[in-house]
């Protein structure tokens, strides 16, 4: 899998060199437009079956893009960025008694379970039960079954697994639209598989099987599909201004697509927003603005705007820190050369000094440790078996013993000749585990060095506007919104103020365009707030949308929305080219370009207010505790981090560190809603859970915030997003002492103390948490940070050693999620402004019960 993500910059770029074939080049136009060329765009993207982020049709599709941008004769660039994505290879249903196959579609309908099935898959009868109301299952053997359902059906899923069902598959008449994907989708992590035929299909599979008499023949599935690290492009261009150079406007539109059904994902209405960027860009060629303007045709729309929030947080981050995360990517490829080589070197048995074997020790003890875990693991169940192999569990248990006596070495000096040949034994796995961490830095410094180059090309320019394109080809006209459904701002912040003047000349411009173009203004009045229409009544869907991202930076961002239009086909196999109105949707990119163009001209877009800035990053580490091991401290690579913030939906996955990064939460000075992580580790070849977050005894891990721009720490005043702290058997955490120059919040050795963290310029969460073996569901679960508490004038307080000042008692309530047995969140304990103390200062109103056996320990429990 490591060597696949090495190689994914030079299958995209091999993807650029294929897909030049398919691109002529842009057509020739005196203003750069043409239904033609337009239209062209859309069949382009559309002939891809899948755009799906991380996939081939995606790189495809950049490399579309990218070419389009150099024929223009413009400076263009990539940014890249990293993100899991659910990738399907094959999936395959087999009637057992003819031998009869056939491919199906996996649907992804749960937010984070794989539903893998692997060969040979699993095996039950095929029942159909119409649309799964409780009466359709009368008289029909479920329990082991695969059931086959219509698709109009609801959450009626839910009876066919509650009764046992094994796998489901949908059966639909005609192309289903996205509603009747998105009522089933499911957050919380059921494993329980879900594929789709169209009734032909079925019919074939079937004969007759929608008739009572239909006989139930055994099948087979299986599917492979599995959470992978992808590298996704944003690409860009740079159209330099006549006269105001300095000043810049942005504009975006995606590129990508988030299917519900892997492979089948056309994308053509989808499409409207990037070749409307096209567009623009030929149009500007010929009608170059007196601004300069930025084109940026971004990834990762499905995983909540990821690449107009990876774009945003490189505006948005100083260059200083770049510079010092790029050093720190440096300095951890520099100790995994230096490591491999002491590998190499002890293994062809060369002398080393004693820091030298001291480094290799290390290295070795690591490896030594997760080998004592897997021999533990194997071991309990061996012992757990109703009749244990007692030969199996002795050899096991001297492997143990073995590795412990070589971990408790203080040195490599005068090995015996079996020690010598137990360390011999694990330097390849050693190197292994090396090469994944020098990967993983390798990765991690390309990103920062096309992060690097994109902001270096606009450094020097004032960003006056952020726009993003969300078009369709069947509403009534266009519509500019700063808010969306990605994040939800308080209702007691003023958003509209900083837009009062450029809604005005937004109006106004929209007006001189239609009166040059001899049509109808397509732009309403839709910024400005109305007691007659509320700007969510110009929606009949619920879609994020990217001027939202540019506003919580704090950068004037809009989205041009094509208004009153549901998108009804989005994200489904049914999004094809002829549901698209080509007419509508190229006057609409018509209209659009000559907006563009004319607000990039306009005598002056100073905004006399700038929203408030809210953007964060949420940085952590996902650890594994050991058996036997008192703290957390193997790394968890491979965890795939789900973060909820309202709405919004945010995906990471932990490298080989451990290490992960989410981008573009907001803090507590914008949103009322908590930031809840759930972390899984999943089997590559099974899709089973094999890790989840330990609630019970978690959260007792190092939380700093820091602010980007920052270098002193934080002030008080600093804006806390706290963790919750669950209770523990211990409250003592080996924690790092508060190191100033680090820009570190206070911290307790006996107690981890809130992140504190600036509400300006680029705050920073640093989260360390553990993850626990998922036969224990009773004790996995998220994390949640609640941004709705007050802080301290002094966060430090009198003796930071003591927390003092540092508001804790945050507890767990768990309940079980009536499919799987999951449970569920943690929520806050009450707390209440202390009169006695500083102005915001707190303490939990209770902390419940001394007794772990008494009611209210799980909700209090040991505070740290």
């Amino acid at each position: 899998m490591r060597g696949k993500r090495a190689a994914d910059i030079w299958t995209i770029l091999s993807c650029l060199v294929i897909f030049l074939f398919s691109y002529s080049g842009p057509a020739a136009s005196s203003e750069g437009h043409g239904q033609q060329e337009f239209s062209q765009h859309i069949r382009a993207f559309s002939s891809i079956s899948d755009r799906s982020s991380g996939t081939d049709g995606a790189a495809r599709a950049a490399a579309y893009i990218q070419a389009f941008f150099k024929d223009l004769g413009y400076e263009t660039g990539i940014q890249t960025f990293s993100m899991p994505v659910r990738q399907a290879a094959k999936t395959r249903l087999t009637v057992e008694k003819t031998d009869q196959s056939m491919d199906i579609a996996p649907f992804l309908s749960n937010a984070i379970s794989p539903d893998t099935l692997a060969e040979p898959g699993i095996q039950g009868p095929l029942v159909y039960v119409g649309k799964g109301e409780m009466g359709d299952f009368n008289h029909q053997d479920i329990k082991n079954a695969i059931v086959l359902m219509d698709l109009d059906s609801g959450e009626n899923w839910i009876n066919a697994l509650t009764l046992g069902a094994k796998a489901l598959i949908y059966v639909f008449e005609q192309p289903p639209d996205r509603y009747l994907f998105e009522d089933k989708l499911e957050l919380s992590p059921v494993t329980f598989p879900k594929f789709m035929l169209s009734a032909t299909q079925a019919e074939t599979l079937l004969p007759g099987f929608k008739t009572s008499s239909s006989s139930n023949p055994l099948v087979r599935i299986s599917s492979d599909v599995k959470w992978t690290p992808a590298i996704l492009e944003n690409i860009y261009c740079l159209v330099p201004g006549r006269t105001l150079k300095d000043e810049l406007i942005i504009v975006e539109g995606f590129y990508d697509t988030a299917g519900f059904v892997p492979k089948h994902s056309p994308g053509a209405d989808q499409s409207c927003s990037i070749a409307s960027l096209l567009d623009l860009a030929a149009f500007l060629k010929n009608n170059p603005p007196e601004r300069s303007v930025l084109l940026t045709a971004t990834a990762g729309h499905g995983n909540s705007l990821a690449g107009m929030r990876e774009m945003i947080w490189t505006l948005d981050i100083s260059s200083g820190r770049l510079k010092k995360m790029r050093a720190e990517a440096r300095q951890r490829m520099a100790e995994s050369e230096q490591g491999l080589e002491l590998l190499d070197r002890c293994g062809r048995k060369e002398k080393l000094d004693k820091d030298e074997l001291d480094r290799v020790q290390k290295i070795i003890q690591e490896i030594a440790k997760t080998e004592i875990d897997s021999l533990s693991n194997q071991l309990m169940r061996l012992r757990l078996e109703k009749n244990p192999d007692e030969m199996e569990i002795k050899r096991l248990a001297g492997q143990r013993m073995d590795l412990k006596r070589f971990e408790s070495r203080k040195d490599l000096l005068d090995l015996t000749r079996e020690e010598a040949d137990l360390m011999t034994a694990m330097i390849p796995r050693a190197r292994e585990k090396i090469e994944n961490a020098r990967t993983d830095a390798g990765i991690r410094q390309q990103h920062l060095i096309s992060a690097r180059e994109f902001k270096q090309g606009i450094q020097d320019k004032h960003i006056l506007m952020v726009f993003s394109l969300h078009l369709s080809s069947h509403g009534t006209g266009i519509g500019a919104f700063n808010g969306g459904w990605l994040y939800e701002i308080d209702d007691s912040i003023n958003t509209f103020a900083p837009y009062v003047k450029m809604n005005e000349t937004l109006l106004d411009r929209a007006g001189q365009v239609a009166g040059k173009l001899k049509a109808e203004n397509l732009v309403k009045d839709t910024l400005r707030p109305s007691l007659h229409r509320s700007w969510r009544s110009y929606f009949k869907d619920t879609p994020p949308l990217g001027g939202e991202v540019g506003n919580l930076a704090g950068y004037p961002g809009l989205s041009l929305v094509t208004t009153d239009d549901a998108r009804q086909f989005w994200n489904t196999p049914g999004d094809t080219l002829e549901k698209v109105d080509m007419g509508y949707a190229e006057g609409q990119s018509r209209f659009i370009s000559h907006l563009i163009e004319n607000l990039a001209s306009a005598p002056d877009l100073a905004f006399p207010r700038l929203p408030q800035n809210g953007f964060a990053t949420l940085s952590g580490r996902a650890l594994f505790m050991r058996h036997g091991a008192v703290f957390p401290d193997a790394p968890a690579p491979g965890s795939v981090i789900l973060s909820f913030q309202g709405p919004g939906l945010f995906y990471a996955m932990a490298d080989d560190s451990g290490d992960f990064s989410i981008k573009g939460l907001a803090t507590r000075n914008l949103t009322v809603h908590k930031a809840i992580l759930e972390g899984y580790k999943f089997d590559e070849t099974t899709g089973e859970t094999l890790w989840a977050i330990d609630k019970k005894n978690d959260h007792q891990g190092q939380v700093q915030g820091q602010d980007e721009n920052q270098p002193g720490g934080n002030q008080p005043g600093d804006v806390p997003l706290q963790p919750d702290h669950a209770s523990g058997s211990s409250g003592t955490q080996d924690l790092p002492p508060y190191d100033p120059d680090a820009g570190f919040g206070c911290q307790d050795r006996r107690r981890a103390g809130p992140p504190l963290v600036q509400p300006h310029r680029h705050p920073v969460l640093h989260h360390q948490f553990h993850l626990s073996s998922a036969g224990n569901p009773h004790e996995a679960g998220p994390v949640r940070y609640p941004p709705d508490q007050k802080i301290p004038v002094d966060p430090c307080g009198s003796n930071p050693s003591r927390g003092e000042g540092i508001p804790c008692g945050w507890g767990l309530h768990h309940f079980t999620h009536p499919l799987s047995g999951f449970k569920g969140h943690v929520v806050p304990l009450e707390s209440e402004d202390q009169q006695s103390g500083g102005e915001g200062d707190q303490q939990p109103e209770s902390q419940g019960s001394s007794n772990p056996g008494q009611p209210g320990a799980e909700r209090g429990g040991n505070l740290f």
